[in-house]
């Protein structure tokens, strides 16, 4: 994976951001790495990502903890067969009950979650592209009406329907990163959230499973608390 920063560019970026942090304070954001990053040539979005996933979500953070060594952002390659893009862990295809609750969007969430207000909301698949940038560390669902990624779903109760008119439902969409959607995904939406309160908010991941056959990557979707 490339290196973000060397040796030398995390301490220009530690001597920085701690000049401007003793002058002025820090405000809980990366308002002077972001500074430092447009002056150096460095692609932002990449490096903070890195420092996400370094625990480092604002300036004094950065000065506190970063080591003056390197800063990179580690991603692992996983094997995806074309039949199965959202790493189902079950390949068993829903039954024939009816579907009363599905995640969907809220407004004011803050950053990183732009699906509309009530959009319907699937799990991403793997390998697909955000339209706006979340973390890199969080895997995101993907607003089946406007394309936009969400990081944080609420449980919602809908007029049921059937497997079969949802997957027609989400097959209808414009978003083509939803597609092909089938069966799969909706068993295992429906699943996941069968027992969680309506208003539950969650999140989904791909999570890493040891096996007989070695490691593998899948789906998740989880309970997530979410602070106002």
């Amino acid at each position: 994976m490339p290196r973000v920063l060397n040796a030398s560019q995390v301490t220009s970026l530690i001597s920085d951001i701690d000049k401007h942090v003793r002058a002025s304070g820090c405000n809980h954001t990366h308002q002077f790495a972001q500074v430092w990053a447009a002056q150096n040539g460095i692609d932002w979005r990449d490096m903070l990502d890195a420092l996400e996933q370094n625990c480092m979500f604002c300036d004094c953070e950065i000065v506190a903890n970063l080591e003056t060594d390197q800063l990179e952002f580690i991603e692992s390659a996983v094997a995806v067969e074309a039949a199965n893009r959202w790493l189902s862990p079950s390949l068993k295809a829903a039954d024939d009950s009816m579907i009363t609750r599905w995640i969907v969007a809220k407004e004011g969430l803050g950053k990183n979650n732009y699906a509309q207000d009530g959009e319907w909301l699937i799990p991403a698949p793997w390998g697909a592209t955000p339209r706006k940038r979340v973390r890199k560390t969080v895997h995101f669902f993907i607003g089946a009406q406007s394309g936009m990624p969400t990081e944080v779903g609420f449980v919602a109760e809908i007029e049921p329907q059937s497997t079969a008119q949802i997957v027609e439902r989400i097959a209808a969409s414009s978003v083509t990163e939803l597609s092909p959607f089938d069966t799969r995904v909706v068993w295992f939406v429906q699943q996941k959230i069968a027992r969680l309160a309506v208003s539950s908010a969650v999140g989904t991941d791909l999570r890493e499973v040891v096996g007989v056959s070695g490691k593998r990557r899948e789906l998740n979707i989880y309970r997530v608390i979410v602070r106002g």
